[in-house]
């Protein structure tokens, strides 16, 4: 049977269609068959490095239930909702902390004490928090905390970091009216708030932590400063530094990004909000792309940002080199519905936690495929520079009761293991000099210019309003500490 022209054109491109339609089964199925092995490589690698139960697996980091009277998290809680300040004493207490306590007007200081006074009940249960050994928010890591579009665990209440400058405030005051007891119960409370969220690997909670702990650090610092008879207090300078916390930042920053890591390539792979097609043919290579970035982001940890700046600066790939942009544009999507659920409780603590959040995905709106290494990066930075504000502190109060006891500051450096450790933001020995009047500075050397070049880029100084910007941000930290000649025997 012979076809005329017209249906040999049909059958031809009959069997042209079928050929592409099976090409293109074929080739996604190649695609699809070709993710499942990145993926199973990317999830060896993360295995190899952290062991197979660490890697999707989180019920280790579950904390036991604790009866209320003994979780800090609770009476922290509680000390949160008693404490309701209004915006007008928030302006106040953010003034108070910015400013050293000799800066204070007369008019300050009293509204401070006033406010205060108002508010001892709430202080009070603060302080009593500091005695709690033991502390649980009761979130459920074993089923990953992010899901459906909605966080499973409550965000943190923003107002801590408010409190956490009112502890400081009232600390700052109570030491300088000689009330040593007082100044400690406000530093106690502070690292127990810090450590009872620093225990939890989430990023909002650790970065609210670390705020918590930068009032902590500034409370210290101002203590050891001065050169008031109150200084030689050996009972402040032992108990200030028994009180500093000690928790592994980098132990809480692998678990963040694993856990992260985790439930975003597990997000991709499964989440039915996404076209199938689009989850069969680029889920499992999005989310070994995840892993990769997970684990590559985890062997930077150790490094100081002083020793690897470029590296840490490097820029992340182009949406062009990227097969997930597609996942990250949907990613950006979800972090807003999460945001969205945190309840910001003033306008200073609002404008701070976008600070805060600011640092984390760098670039993230202008280039979607930004990999979760690019939107770690400030949360790493701020575990480091906080790291080696405590450890100046600690070489500092440690070389200031020496100092007192033996009449003045070692000429040389002195073989102590806090000055024999690098700095784990710079990467460099705690700078040591002694002055002629006695008096020693302690310097996180490099430091200072690490951030403001961070900051505001390497011409920050050219431009009036980004050179203010960044001298208000250095000044918040404890880069250097004067310690004043000691009292002659």
């Amino acid at each position: 049977m012979r076809f005329g022209p017209l249906r040999k054109v049909r059958y031809r491109a009959g069997i042209g269609a079928l050929a592409v339609v099976l090409m293109t089964l074929v080739a996604g199925v190649a695609l699809h068959l070709y993710g499942r092995v990145c993926f199973a490589r990317a999830t060896a690698g993360l295995e190899t490095l952290l062991g197979k139960e660490l890697v999707f697996d989180f019920s280790h980091l579950e904390t036991s239930p604790l009866p209320k009277e003994e979780n800090a998290a609770k009476r922290l809680l509680e000390g949160t909702k008693a404490l309701e300040l209004s915006d007008s004493e928030r302006r106040r207490i953010t003034e108070a902390w910015h400013l050293a306590r000799h800066e204070w007007s007369p008019e300050l200081e009293a509204s401070v004490r006033a406010l205060i006074g108002r508010h001892r009940g709430g202080l009070e249960i603060l302080h009593e928090v500091a005695a709690l050994e033991r502390s649980s928010f009761g979130i459920k890591y074993r089923d990953g905390y992010y899901r459906d579009g909605h966080t499973t665990f409550k965000p943190p209440d923003l107002a801590l970091v408010d409190i956490a400058r009112l502890l400081n405030v009232e600390g700052r005051l109570a030491l300088a009216d000689g009330d040593v007891d007082g100044g400690l119960a406000a530093a106690g409370a502070l690292a127990r708030i810090a450590t009872s969220l620093q225990q939890e690997s989430i990023p909002s909670y650790l970065l609210i932590a670390l705020s918590v702990e930068r009032s902590l650090n500034r409370l210290v610092f101002e203590s050891l400063e001065k050169s008031e008879p109150r200084d030689a207090n050996a009972r402040l300078l032992t108990e200030l530094e028994a009180v500093l916390p000690a928790w592994d930042w980098q132990k809480r920053a692998r678990e963040i990004l694993v856990i992260n890591g985790s439930m975003w390539s597990a997000d991709v792979r499964e989440d039915v909000s996404l076209p199938w097609l689009v989850r069969f043919l680029f889920g499992h290579l999005a989310g070994a792309e995840a892993l990769v970035g997970t684990r590559k982001s985890i062997e930077m940890i150790p490094l100081p940002y002083g020793r690897a700046q470029g590296r840490f600066d490097a820029a992340s790939p182009r949406p062009s080199r990227s097969l997930v942009a597609l996942f990250r544009v949907w990613q950006l999507r979800e972090v807003g519905v999460q945001l969205g659920q945190l309840s910001f409780t003033s306008r200073d603590a609002l404008v701070t936690f976008r600070q805060m959040l600011a640092t984390l995905p760098r670039s993230t709106a202008r280039d979607p495929s930004a990999n979760s290494w690019g939107r770690f990066i400030g949360l790493y930075l701020k575990c480091q520079v906080i790291a080696a504000e405590r450890q100046l502190l600690r070489a500092a109060l440690a070389l200031r009761r020496d100092g007192i006891v033996h009449g003045g500051y070692p000429p040389e450096r002195p073989a102590s293991a806090v000055l024999a450790k690098p700095s784990p933001f710079t990467g460099q020995l705690i700078a040591y000099r002694l002055g002629d009047d006695g008096s020693l500075v302690l310097e996180l050397e490099g430091a200072q210019e690490l951030l403001a070049e961070r900051w505001g880029g390497r011409s920050w100084t050219r431009d009036k309003e980004t050179r203010d910007r960044v001298n208000r941000q250095l000044r918040d930290k404890v880069l250097a500490v004067t310690l004043p000649p000691p009292a002659p025997h």
